[in-house]
C-alpha cells in the first residue's frame, strides 16, 4: 500500500472522497478491491480482511478459452484416443481387408489430393456417414450447432477409432455415444444381395435423382419397368439402348427377364440407374462378367449431379447482361 507521502509526491492531492485501487501482489487471488477512504488517513494491509476471498477455480480443459468449447472438447478427446491406441489401429496404409479400412483408404486418397469428404462420391460419403447419428440429430445431442465440416472432422477421427479391432471397453462406450446404430451390428455389412431360392438376383441403381431396383431372373428377355413393357415405359430410343446396353456387353440379350421399380429423375437418370442396376445383378448370377463389365465403367455410379442455380443469376452459370449506363 502507498504511503500519503508517496501519493503526493506523485500528484496526487489529499483530498477526501477520492476512489482508490489496492492491489496486493502476495494475495492467492488476482483482483483489485476498491474502496473509497480519505488519502489524510492512511491504511495498511492489515486493515483489509482477506478471509472471505476464496481462490478462483482453474479450468479443467484449456478449450474452456476457446469458442466451441463442446466441440473442441470432443476432438480433443478422439485425438487422445486415436494418439492412445495408434499402434493398435487396422491402417489402411497396411491393409483394407475392414470395410471401414477400405473407406478410410479411399479417404485418405483423396486428402493427399487436396479433397474433402465433401468432394467424395455419394456412395463413399454416405457409407462414411451411415453409422453415426444426423449431423442436426448430432448437434441437438451434443447442444450445441455443428457445421457440416465440424461433423465430418468428428466422424474422421471417430471412423479411425472404429478400425480398432478388438475395441477397447473406453473406446467402445466413447464411440457408441456418436452411434446411430448398435456397435455389435457394425462391421457386419448388409446382407450380400445374392441369388435367391427363387433364382432371382436383386440389385440397386442410382443416377442423379433416380433410384431403381432391378430384379433379375433367367428367361425370354422381357424388360418390364414400374408393371410397363420396356417400349411402353421409354418411348425414345436412347434410354431404351442405355438400358439394355449391359446386357449387350454380356451377350445375355434374350435370356434374362428384368423386373424394375424406378423413381425420380427424367428419363436419362432413370436409364442409366436402370442400366447400373442390371449390371450389378448380372455380376451376381455371373461373376466372370464383372472384369468385362467394369472395364465399360457399367458398375460405377455417375456420380454428376446437377449443378445448382446461383443466387442473383439466372441459371446455375447464366449471367445477366452487364449494362454500363
Amino acid at each position: 500500500m502507498q504511503s500519503l507521502a508517496r501519493l503526493t509526491s506523485r500528484g496526487f492531492a489529499p483530498t477526501s472522497g477520492r476512489l482508490v485501487t489496492a492491489v496486493y501482489p502476495g494475495q492467492p487471488l488476482a483482483r483489485r478491491l476498491q474502496s473509497t477512504f480519505s488519502l489524510t488517513g492512511a491504511l495498511s494491509k492489515e486493515d483489509f480482511d482477506t478471509t472471505e476471498l476464496i481462490s478462483r477455480n482453474r479450468p479443467v480443459s484449456a478449450t474452456y478459452f476457446t469458442g466451441n468449447v463442446v466441440y473442441n472438447d470432443i476432438i480433443v478427446g478422439l485425438d487422445a484416443l486415436v494418439k492412445c491406441h495408434i499402434q493398435d489401429l487396422n491402417h489402411p496404409a497396411f491393409s483394407n481387408t475392414q470395410e471401414t479400412s477400405r473407406l478410410m483408404f479411399e479417404l485418405e486418397k483423396l486428402k493427399k489430393m487436396g479433397f474433402g469428404v465433401k468432394d467424395a462420391d455419394p456412395e463413399i460419403r454416405k457409407q462414411f456417414t451411415e453409422p453415426f447419428l444426423a449431423l442436426d440429430v448430432l448437434g441437438t445431442k451434443l447442444g450445441i450447432k455443428l457445421r457440416e465440416g465440424q461433423y465430418y472432422n468428428l466422424l474422421y477421427r471417430l471412423h479411425w477409432l472404429l478400425c480398432l479391432d478388438p475395441m477397447p471397453e473406453n473406446v467402445k462406450t466413447y464411440v457408441k455415444f456418436f452411434m446411430a446404430r448398435s456397435l455389435d451390428h457394425h462391421g457386419q455389412r448388409t446382407t450380400q444381395s445374392k441369388v435367391d431360392e427363387l433364382g432371382r438376383a436383386y440389385a440397386v441403381g442410382r443416377r442423379k435423382e433416380a433410384s431403381a431396383q432391378v430384379w433379375l431372373v433367367k428367361g425370354e428377355g422381357h424388360i418390364h419397368i414400374n408393371g410397363k413393357p420396356l417400349a411402353d415405359y421409354f418411348i425414345n430410343a436412347v434410354p431404351r439402348e442405355a438400358v439394355i446396353y449391359p446386357l449387350q456387353v454380356a451377350r445375355s440379350l434374350g435370356q434374362y427377364n428384368v423386373w424394375s421399380k424406378v423413381r425420380g429423375s427424367g428419363t436419362t437418370g432413370q436409364s442409366e440407374a436402370l442400366a447400373l442396376g442390371i449390371a450389378k445383378a448380372l455380376v451376381l448370377y455371373n461373376p466372370d462378367l464383372k472384369s468385362e463389365l467394369d472395364a465399360q465403367g457399367l458398375l460405377k455410379r455417375d456420380p454428376r449431379m446437377v449443378e445448382r442455380k446461383k443466387t442473383g443469376q439466372p441459371k446455375a452459370r447464366k449471367r445477366y447482361t452487364w449494362v454500363k449506363r
